[in-house]
């Protein structure tokens, strides 16, 4: 097969060619624009607090170069992966794409809680050979163990599993958990009125489930890492230190968020909570 040049390569794309993948990118990059144009403008701070995030994730990332521990910097670049997809999910104005790496960063956060609370579950876990074996690890399990302990991010065990649940709905083809939408795992096709406050509400979820899994993982990583190993040679740049003022705008900028939602009441919240639950097996 003859290998095109670059400048064939060029010309056959000015051409015209492939105009379904074309179009579709092209219509990607229109919404992604429109979505951060409508952000860009609005007052609340959203792009402020995400910008915060991404500092608060360089500054961590940094940490566990200088204090080393086993997989911490796996761990710190999937909290990073899946931030950097929800956000994408939010620009790009398609649920999954958002839930499904909120889903991650819950089970990444019950796995860290888990690990702190019981140190020895870290090594069990990273033995593990046989994935049939990770039964003691799913997150509904470790949702209900140490329930004297309280949940960072949620009022309780069930409001964790009814969440986890929501977000689980578009990677699992089932009805009536499933909406149309979700099944189709289309991008929403919102009217200009609707974008920013679809956008507020996922950024809410991103930020909110990347500032729980990074809290769980900074205790754990607190308590595990060797002060020895620490290489204290290393000059750390200012700008990469984790800054209190970053923690204080993500965290204000949730706070608001979550007060401006709009308030269900509570035997509403509870019938449709009560769908998503699912019965502990016996």
């Amino acid at each position: 097969m003859t290998e095109l040049s670059s400048d064939q390569t060029a010309e056959r794309h000015s051409s015209g060619a492939h105009p379904r993948i074309r179009a579709t990118l092209q219509n990607a990059e229109h919404v992604r624009a429109r979505t951060l144009s409508l952000l860009a403008g609005e007052p609340s701070g959203a792009l402020d607090a995400l910008e915060a995030m991404t500092r608060i994730i360089a500054a961590t990332e940094l940490w566990v170069d200088v204090a080393p521990a086993p997989l911490a910097k796996e761990f710190v670049g999937r909290i990073s992966s899946d931030f950097w997809d929800g956000v994408d999910g939010v620009l790009k104005n398609k649920v999954p794409s958002v839930l499904d790496p909120c889903r991650d960063l819950m089970e990444l956060q019950m796995l860290f809680r888990e690990f702190r609370l019981a140190p020895s579950g870290f090594k069990r876990w990273s033995n593990i050979k046989d994935p049939n074996s990770l039964g003691d690890f799913k997150f509904g399990r470790l949702a209900r163990r140490f329930p004297d302990q309280p949940l960072q991010g949620f009022r309780d065990v069930d409001a964790a599993l009814t969440e986890y649940t929501q977000h689980s709905r578009t990677l699992h083809p089932q009805f009536p958990l499933t909406f149309p939408l979700e099944l189709s795992r289309e991008p929403a096709n919102l009217p200009e009125g609707a974008v920013l406050p679809w956008a507020l509400s996922m950024i809410l979820e991103v930020l909110r489930h990347t500032h729980s899994a990074l809290v769980e993982f900074g205790v754990w990583h607190g308590e595990r890492f060797d002060p020895q190993a620490v290489d204290a040679s290393r000059e750390i740049d200012p700008a990469l230190a984790l800054d209190a003022a970053d923690l204080a705008i993500v965290h204000d900028w949730l706070e608001r968020q979550a007060a401006s939602k709009s308030t269900i009441p509570d035997a509403l919240r509870e019938a449709y909570e009560r769908s998503y639950r699912v019965a502990p097996k016996p």
